[in-house]
Order: C-alpha cells, then structure tokens, then sequence
C-alpha cells in the first residue's frame, strides 16, 4: 500500500466515509452525555423533593 492510497483511506473508509463515521461517534457520544445529565439532573430533582417532604412532615 502506497502512501497515496493511505492517505485515501482509513480502515478500508474513504475520506467522505471516514468523516461521516466520526460525526455519528461525536453526535452519540453527545446524546449520551446529554442522557447522563438528564438522569442526573432528575436525581437531583429527586433527592431534593426527598427531603422537603421529610420538613414538612416534621413540623
């Protein structure tokens, strides 16, 4: 394999193939970080509805 024809491909991909993969890994790796801030956020939520009831139901 030359270097032309490395330069042209990565894995088997041509460029156009390879960028297109990397957009899909970049835009699932944002929907997961998205997803974990969700769950985060709604345990978060959770926990703090937790302990306002526990104030409540003392006084």
């Amino acid at each position: 394999m030359n270097g032309w024809l490395l330069s042209q491909t990565i894995n088997g991909m041509d460029r156009e193939a390879a960028f297109i993969m990397g957009g899909v890994i970049v835009e699932y790796i944002l929907w997961l970080a998205g997803a974990v801030l969700l769950f985060y956020a709604v345990a978060h939520l959770w926990d703090w509805l937790e302990k306002e009831i526990k104030k409540r139901r003392k006084k």
